[in-house]
């Protein structure tokens, strides 16, 4: 599966910091364990299947995440499952790239739709 393949690209050096763009949406649904393996400073393009995230989750290295991405992440966490964390890059850099694309104050609108999630910033 998807957390095989990850482990086993992080076994060659180097792979997993230049990947920009994960193809297809990722359905997190089944995974119990991928809290890393987004975590890469080139990502800027990710899309998952809506609230089939039930995982805590970094990208806390991933800067150059697309607000569209952002918002699949968003979209993606689960509205049910309760003590997990989402680990993004700085607030600031967040919500102005978010901001940018959906307006003034949606950023912060997005995160309170999550209130069972624990957001957290690098």
């Amino acid at each position: 599966g998807l957390s095989a393949s990850v482990s086993l690209a992080k076994q060659k050096a180097g792979i997993l910091t230049s990947i920009v763009t994960i193809m297809g949406a990722l359905d997190l649904s089944n995974c119990t364990s991928a809290t890393y393996s987004f975590n890469v400073g080139a990502l800027k393009d990710i899309e998952f299947v809506e609230n089939t995230i039930n995982i805590s989750l970094t990208f806390a290295n991933c800067s150059r995440l697309t607000a569209k991405s952002l918002n699949s992440i968003m979209l993606g966490l689960s509205d049910t499952v309760t003590g997990q964390t989402l680990t993004l890059p700085k607030y600031n850099t967040v919500k102005a790239t978010y901001d940018a694309v959906y307006g003034e104050g949606a950023w912060d609108a997005i995160v309170a739709t999550k209130s069972n999630w624990t957001i957290a910033y690098s």
